[in-house]
Protein backbone atom coordinates (compact mmCIF):
# COMPACT_ATOMS: atom_id res chain seq x y z
CA UNK A 1 0.00 0.00 0.00
CA UNK A 2 1.43 3.84 -0.72
CA UNK A 3 2.00 6.01 2.18
CA UNK A 4 -0.99 8.38 0.96
CA UNK A 5 -3.24 5.25 0.90
CA UNK A 6 -2.35 4.58 4.67
CA UNK A 7 -2.38 8.01 5.79
CA UNK A 8 -6.02 8.24 4.38
CA UNK A 9 -6.96 4.50 5.91
CA UNK A 10 -5.40 5.81 9.02
CA UNK A 11 -7.23 9.33 9.05
CA UNK A 12 -10.82 7.52 8.41
CA UNK A 13 -9.43 5.10 10.88
CA UNK A 14 -9.07 7.88 13.62
CA UNK A 15 -13.24 9.38 12.10
CA UNK A 16 -14.60 6.17 12.91
CA UNK A 17 -13.25 5.37 16.45
CA UNK A 18 -13.77 8.57 17.45
CA UNK A 19 -17.59 8.30 16.54
CA UNK A 20 -17.53 4.62 18.07
CA UNK A 21 -16.19 6.14 21.43
CA UNK A 22 -18.75 9.03 21.37
CA UNK A 23 -21.59 6.07 20.74
CA UNK A 24 -19.80 4.50 23.55
CA UNK A 25 -20.11 7.93 26.32
CA UNK A 26 -16.61 7.10 26.77
CA UNK A 27 -14.53 9.51 28.48
CA UNK A 28 -11.80 11.47 26.11
CA UNK A 29 -9.00 10.61 27.83
CA UNK A 30 -10.05 7.11 28.36
CA UNK A 31 -10.49 6.65 24.46
CA UNK A 32 -7.23 8.42 23.97
CA UNK A 33 -5.11 5.96 25.96
CA UNK A 34 -7.10 3.48 24.40
CA UNK A 35 -6.27 5.33 20.39
CA UNK A 36 -2.31 5.40 21.44
CA UNK A 37 -2.50 1.35 22.50
CA UNK A 38 -3.69 0.44 19.11
CA UNK A 39 -1.70 3.17 17.27
CA UNK A 40 1.58 1.01 19.11
CA UNK A 41 0.41 -2.36 17.71
CA UNK A 42 -0.01 -0.11 14.24
CA UNK A 43 3.53 1.29 14.40
CA UNK A 44 5.52 -2.32 15.84
CA UNK A 45 3.27 -4.05 12.52
CA UNK A 46 4.38 -1.49 10.60
CA UNK A 47 7.65 -1.75 10.90
CA UNK A 48 7.96 -4.92 10.21
CA UNK A 49 10.85 -5.56 12.19
CA UNK A 50 12.11 -9.44 11.81
CA UNK A 51 12.81 -11.26 15.45
CA UNK A 52 13.11 -10.29 19.50
CA UNK A 53 12.54 -6.79 18.62
CA UNK A 54 9.30 -7.22 17.15
CA UNK A 55 8.65 -9.69 19.71
CA UNK A 56 9.07 -7.84 22.76
CA UNK A 57 7.62 -4.52 21.37
CA UNK A 58 4.15 -6.47 20.85
CA UNK A 59 4.46 -8.09 23.83
CA UNK A 60 4.90 -4.89 25.75
CA UNK A 61 2.36 -3.53 24.05
CA UNK A 62 0.01 -6.63 25.52
CA UNK A 63 1.34 -6.25 28.51
CA UNK A 64 -0.06 -3.26 29.19
CA UNK A 65 -3.37 -3.88 28.23
CA UNK A 66 -2.97 -6.76 30.74
CA UNK A 67 -2.32 -4.62 33.37
CA UNK A 68 -4.29 -1.74 32.89
CA UNK A 69 -7.66 -4.54 32.47
CA UNK A 70 -8.34 -4.16 36.24
CA UNK A 71 -9.65 -0.67 35.82
CA UNK A 72 -11.07 -0.55 32.54
CA UNK A 73 -15.36 -0.99 32.14
CA UNK A 74 -17.69 -2.63 29.98
CA UNK A 75 -17.15 0.46 27.59
CA UNK A 76 -13.77 0.45 27.40
CA UNK A 77 -13.49 -2.76 26.70
CA UNK A 78 -15.62 -2.63 24.11
CA UNK A 79 -14.04 0.04 22.48
CA UNK A 80 -10.93 -1.88 22.62
CA UNK A 81 -12.54 -4.75 21.10
CA UNK A 82 -13.98 -2.54 17.91
CA UNK A 83 -10.47 -1.11 17.53
CA UNK A 84 -8.66 -5.15 17.49
CA UNK A 85 -11.47 -5.97 15.26
CA UNK A 86 -10.98 -3.23 12.81
CA UNK A 87 -7.06 -3.99 12.84
CA UNK A 88 -7.81 -7.56 12.67
CA UNK A 89 -10.00 -6.83 9.33
CA UNK A 90 -7.40 -4.59 8.11
CA UNK A 91 -4.54 -7.11 8.44
CA UNK A 92 -6.06 -9.93 6.51
CA UNK A 93 -7.55 -7.22 4.31
CA UNK A 94 -3.53 -6.67 3.43
CA UNK A 95 -4.19 -2.93 4.86
CA UNK A 96 -1.71 -4.03 7.40
CA UNK A 97 0.56 -7.00 6.67
CA UNK A 98 1.23 -9.14 9.50
CA UNK A 99 5.00 -10.50 9.86
CA UNK A 100 5.04 -14.12 9.41
CA UNK A 101 8.51 -15.81 10.22
CA UNK A 102 9.01 -18.57 12.34
CA UNK A 103 11.04 -16.72 15.20
CA UNK A 104 8.39 -13.81 15.89
CA UNK A 105 4.92 -13.96 17.25
CA UNK A 106 2.52 -12.60 14.22
CA UNK A 107 0.13 -9.89 15.31
CA UNK A 108 -3.03 -12.13 14.77
CA UNK A 109 -1.73 -14.29 18.03
CA UNK A 110 -1.51 -10.77 20.06
CA UNK A 111 -4.65 -9.58 18.99
CA UNK A 112 -6.27 -12.90 19.64
CA UNK A 113 -4.86 -13.16 23.02
CA UNK A 114 -6.05 -9.65 23.45
CA UNK A 115 -9.49 -11.25 22.81
CA UNK A 116 -9.30 -14.09 25.33
CA UNK A 117 -8.02 -11.20 27.84
CA UNK A 118 -11.06 -8.99 27.37
CA UNK A 119 -13.69 -12.29 27.66
CA UNK A 120 -11.99 -13.08 30.69
CA UNK A 121 -12.40 -9.71 31.93
CA UNK A 122 -16.15 -9.44 30.74
CA UNK A 123 -17.35 -12.78 31.86
CA UNK A 124 -14.82 -12.39 35.14
CA UNK A 125 -17.00 -9.23 36.63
Amino acid sequence: MFLNELERYRETEILQAATFAASLKLQKEEAKLIDNWVESLIEINTKKEIGSKQTEGFFSIYNTLQEASDSLDSSSLKYILGRLLKIYDSMWGNVFSSVIDRTTWKIKEYIDEAFSLIGLIIFGK
